[in-house]
Formats: C-alpha cells, structure tokens, sequence
C-alpha cells in the first residue's frame, strides 16, 4: 500500500461513518416524533454537528429521509434472506422455507415499530414519490414469496391455478397486519402463534393435493 492511500482510505471511512450517524439520528427523531416534526437543524443538534456538516452528504430533510428509508429495508431485507436456499423439492421443504422468510420478517419487523408505523401512517401522507419508493420495496421483497411459490407449482405440489404475484403480495400483507398486531397488542398472537397458523394456511390453501 502506498502511504498517500492511507489518508485517502482513512477519509472515506470518517465519511462512511458520518453519514451512517446521519441516518441513524434523523431514523430515531423521524420514528420518534414524526417526519413533520424535525428539522435539519434538529438532526444536526442532536447529533453535535453543524448545519454545513449535515449539507454535505444530504440536500434537504426530504433527501434524507430516502436514505432512512432505504438503509432501514435493506437491513430487514439482508436479515430476511439470510437463511434462505436452494428451491424446495418437496410442500415440507416449502413450508420450511416459507415459514422461515415469514418468521425472520416478522421477528424485523417487530423489532422495529417506529419503521412499520411510519410505514403505514405517516409515509402516505407525505408525497407521492415516497409511496412510489416504498411500493417498489415492499414489491421486492413480495417477489421473494412469489419466487417460492412458482418453483411450488413447477415442482407439483402448489396448485397450477395459482396466481403466484397475488399470493405472494398477500402473504406480506398478512405479515405486514401480524407485525402491527403484535405492536398494539403484544400477547394476542406470538410470532410462533403466527408461524403456525400461516404453515396451515399454505399447506391447506395452496398444496395440490
């Protein structure tokens, strides 16, 4: 390495690092009080920096909160597919699979209220292009129960008639309404509860036979 790299390498970590303290705060102000309710001047104060500081990695509070955003989903999303594999063969590798993805997104989600609140409360009435962003998101990750289900159907054990794009949007919207369930009230249906009661509904309302 030659030593001029050096402090060109350390630079980018600082900036790395500064921008992730950025995110983080203007994550916790925005979930906490809500996405009207802090101001650039609020995430600069809470985190000790200057007004300039904040303007050189974000343009405005909106710009930054795309940034929230993304950061927040892109986690849940690595956490989610993490354990995930190869197509499953048979409806009980299926349902180990699926149940799987639905448990670890459930588990995401409940460890992150202010996200699945903002999500659904506060993010529709803010613009356009934030709904367009989330849409886009939440359709990504639908796709990952769209994927197991087709490989269900080519494999025989899933129903043919299956439209495998409303399932699968389905099924996170049923995951999405749990979370926040579990939210208002924590001991009506646990995350195993849940997990049990979706294997029944795909093995019974999905399988071929």
């Amino acid at each position: 390495m030659k030593p001029a790299e050096i402090p060109a390498k350390a630079t980018t970590a600082r900036t790395e690092q500064r921008r992730t303290e950025l995110i983080d705060t203007a994550s916790r102000l925005i979930f906490e009080r809500g996405y009207h309710e802090v101001t650039v001047a609020d995430i600069a104060a809470e985190l000790g920096v200057s007004h300039g500081t904040f303007y050189n990695y974000f343009d405005n509070r909106r710009d930054i909160l795309d940034a929230v955003i993304d950061t927040r989903f892109d986690a849940i999303y690595d956490r989610v597919i993490g354990g995930d594999g190869a197509p499953a063969r048979t409806m009980e590798e299926f349902l180990t699979a699926a149940t799987g993805i639905a448990q670890r997104l459930h588990t995401a989600l409940t460890e992150d209220p202010g996200l699945v609140r903002f999500v659904l409360f506060e993010a529709p009435a803010i613009d356009q292009q934030l709904i367009d962003r989330l849409d886009k998101i939440l359709e990504n990750m639908a796709l990952l129960s769209r994927t197991r289900l087709d490989d269900g159907i080519r494999a025989g054990y899933l129903r043919p008639d299956l439209d495998s794009a409303v399932v699968g949007r389905s099924v996170m919207s049923l995951i999405f309404a749990t979370a926040l369930g579990a939210l208002s009230e924590p001991d009506e249906l646990s995350g195993d509860d849940f997990v049990t009661g979706l294997a029944d509904l795909l093995r019974h309302g999905l399988g071929a036979e």
